[in-house]
């Protein structure tokens, strides 16, 4: 019989990648959104095809949820599950925390952050909440080729899903890991991939591009993210003890898969909500300051965070970020804004590297008008 498995969010990682991890040979597949135009389409459609990247070609699979409901229709059958994954957002974890507190069962937490963890177990007073990592990246559309099929169609890598090995289930993909082995991989996730990623994302912004893999042709933006991955990679060796050789792999693996251009991984997605990313212990601020606490400069970060601050999209929910940046000098904006103090390592390195960051980003948007 099969499992029934509750997935919180039908974004990129929960629609196009998790079908993979969990098969429906053994799992039926049911959604939770806030998207009525996405469940209306769902339910319309009532399938789609998620496409996985492998040897350079794509590889289709059909994946028809049994059911996808508004958040809060769900919970009158929360406990007909087997398993509940969430996936939905840091920011939004808050909205669903009431809902999975009645659940009696194991909860799979799958958000960017394994604090969120300790966060939903406090929140929902469950213990039973385990936290993993998907270590790939997936597209939250496609190609105008494949949306033309299917415009609830998407693209995702052939990645690997890392689990807490405390959490008993079969008949997955995933890579159940201790607590030790899931801390190395957090740890190069987090710094490695999500801090170049976005700084990749933040880069494209300034020159127009729509996928992350376009930004990366650029040659001054492929040198600032391959700086990015030594500077990062610098700091895990020396301060968390990280393997050489595996910090080595990590960062080659991360500039191919930003590089792929099968992947169509939006610089809209990726950029969003750019004040997140600019929090004291988030992927900019936060990876700058563990590279100064170990006498690294991060020098190309700083060159990311001024591009994050940077950053231009009406439609983003953190557009504000132009306007404060307008309104505020740049010693106000790092102070009031970024909540870095005036004797602060970092507060007076942007500081001392602002006109000539800024400068490195004005011959980005230059040499593509060339």
């Amino acid at each position: 019989m099969k499992k029934k498995l509750l997935i919180y969010g039908a974004g990129a990682i929960g629609r196009g990648y998790l079908p993979w991890v969990f098969s429906e040979k053994f799992y039926d597949l049911y959604y939770v959104d806030v998207s009525k135009s996405l469940i209306s389409d769902i339910k319309k459609k009532k399938y789609y095809q998620t496409f996985k990247i492998s040897n350079n070609k794509y590889i289709s699979k059909k994946v028809f949820p049994k059911k996808i409901y508004l958040l809060n229709e769900e919970i009158d059958f929360i406990n007909n599950f087997d398993l509940i994954i969430t996936c939905v957002g840091t920011r939004q974890v808050k909205n669903i925390v009431k809902n999975i507190s009645f659940f009696k069962k194991d909860i799979l937490c799958l958000e960017n952050d394994p604090d969120i963890v300790d966060y939903l177990k406090k929140e929902s007073k469950k213990k039973n909440i385990y936290f993993g990592i998907p270590d790939v990246i997936t597209s939250n559309t496609a190609s105008k080729k494949i949306k033309k099929i299917n415009k609830l169609n998407l693209i995702t890598e052939d990645g690997l899903c890392f689990i807490d090995r405390k959490l008993k289930i079969k008949n997955t993909k995933a890579i159940f890991l201790n607590q030790k082995e899931l801390r190395v991989q957090w740890l190069a996730k987090f710094y490695i991939h999500n801090s170049s990623h976005c700084i990749a994302a933040y880069l494209g912004n300034r020159i127009k591009n729509i996928y992350v893999h376009e930004a990366l042709q650029n040659t001054r933006i492929k040198k600032v993210i391959k700086d990015c991955i030594l500077e990062l990679s610098k700091m895990l060796i020396k301060k968390y003890s990280l393997d050489k050789k595996f910090t080595k792999f990590y960062g080659s693996k991360e500039f191919k898969r930003f590089s792929n251009k099968l992947l169509f991984d939006p610089i809209s997605r990726v950029a969003r909500e750019p004040f997140r990313k600019l929090q004291r212990k988030e992927r900019l601020i936060g990876a700058a300051n563990e590279c100064l606490s170990v006498g690294i400069k991060p020098n190309a970060l700083a060159v990311g965070i001024l591009s994050a601050i940077q950053y231009k999209n009406i439609k983003d929910e953190d557009s504000g970020i132009k306007i404060l940046r307008k309104a505020l000098d740049k010693k106000e904006f790092l102070k009031i804004i970024l909540n870095l103090q005036d004797g602060e390592p970092l507060h007076q390195f942007l500081l001392k590297n602002w006109e000539s960051n800024s400068l490195k980003l004005n011959s980005i948007k230059n040499d593509n008008r060339k």
